[in-house]
């Protein structure tokens, strides 16, 4: 089997490791307020040997004042020296990141490009090349055995600056400090995460995409302007956006609110392998899921995810079930609701739907 269970929780991933407190309050899953890693995104997702692709952390920040923006300011670290670990296993690669201290300033953004080991990146941004000789395995598809590699790349996240730890083999050699104090930083302003990158000899995959957003059944125009209008219930907003705008609930119970539903279109490239030539392969569909969270009002789902079926045959394009969600009390100019879709593949796809609350 191409992935165990286990591998699948790992690349869906925003993990959050123990940072040295055995006592302490964990981000609730489906609420935003901390620094959050909606995922990784790799372009391409797919890899040959040899071939490279750009990782992009995901991030938003809950833990800012109201009317506040949720973006991040970040330190980013990146620590890619995990090719087909023994057991498909990534924490089998820690302590091989032992090493890297050396070569890093105490203040690792202090640490000059020119200077960064192998293996090692920093910022929001990182190139990974694949080894040459990273495919180990096999599995059948379209009729064909398909050699496949796997490799974890670890990231470090922190709402302060990050900070070199020497001599440590049992976690990433980095911590997270306050810029000003200079104090350590908890989990809800420092994560540390691992995300996939899969290599193959004869196919490719491609990130998904999520387009014609609705809300409450009216589609979200892409910009807006003093010539193009927003539709009735929408206000243009910073950078030209349309915002849904909803009233503020003032419910004892929230389960009384109205309720808003949010859903998209994904077309049928978002569920397909392709040959190395591009060509679309009418098996193995991929199996895709979407998970959302919100940083105010009320998720009325228990668990705040489903999976997303593919399209009917002859179909090719199939809509998202609802993402339903009320209003909070407060209002707000920076109610957010994010999707975040992945794959069995290591595609991922997001969306931040900014609303207003009056």
């Amino acid at each position: 089997m191409l992935q165990d269970r286990r591998v699948m929780k790992l690349s869906a991933l925003w993990l959050f490791f123990n940072t040295g407190c055995d006592d302490v309050d964990w981000p609730e899953p489906q609420y935003v307020s901390s620094l959050r890693v909606l995922g990784v995104q790799a372009n391409p997702p797919t890899l040959t040997p040899g071939a490279s692709t750009q990782l992009s952390i995901h991030c938003v920040d809950g833990a800012k004042e109201a009317n506040t923006t949720t973006a991040c300011d970040v330190d980013v670290a990146w620590f890619a020296r995990c090719n087909n670990p023994k057991d498909n296993d990534p924490d089998h690669c820690i302590g091989g990141y032992k090493q890297l201290s050396n070569h890093l300033a105490s203040r690792i953004a202090e640490t000059q490009a020119v200077d960064y080991p192998d293996g090692f990146g920093f910022g929001p941004y990182f190139n990974f090349t694949a080894p040459d000789d990273v495919l180990r395995e096999g599995f059948e598809a379209a009729g064909s055995v398909v050699k496949y590699g796997t490799s974890y790349v670890f990231f470090a996240i922190c709402a302060g600056q990050l900070v070199t730890v020497r001599n440590v083999s049992d976690r990433l050699p980095v911590e997270c400090r306050d810029r000003k104090t200079g104090k350590p930083l908890d989990q809800k302003r420092f994560v540390v995460g691992v995300t996939t990158v899969y290599s193959y000899d004869r196919i490719t995959n491609r990130n998904p995409v999520l387009s014609a957003p609705r809300f409450d059944n009216v589609e979200i125009p892409s910009r807006c302007s003093i010539d193009a209008k927003c539709p009735t219930g929408f206000e243009c907003s910073t950078g030209n956006r349309c915002l849904p705008v909803v009233q503020s609930c003032m419910k004892e119970n929230s389960a009384d609110c109205k309720e808003h539903c949010l859903n998209f279109e994904l077309g049928i490239d978002s569920y397909s392998l392709f040959s190395i030539n591009g060509d679309r392969l009418e098996a193995p569909k991929k199996s895709l899921w979407l998970t959302y969270l919100t940083n105010a009002g009320n998720l009325p789902d228990d668990e705040a995810s489903f999976a997303l079926h593919a399209p009917p045959d002859g179909a090719t394009v199939k809509r998202t079930p609802c993402i339903r969600w009320r209003p909070p009390r407060t209002p707000t100019e920076e109610a957010h609701l994010w999707a975040v879709v992945r794959d069995t593949r290591g595609g991922f796809a997001t969306w931040d739907q900014r609303i207003i609350v009056r």
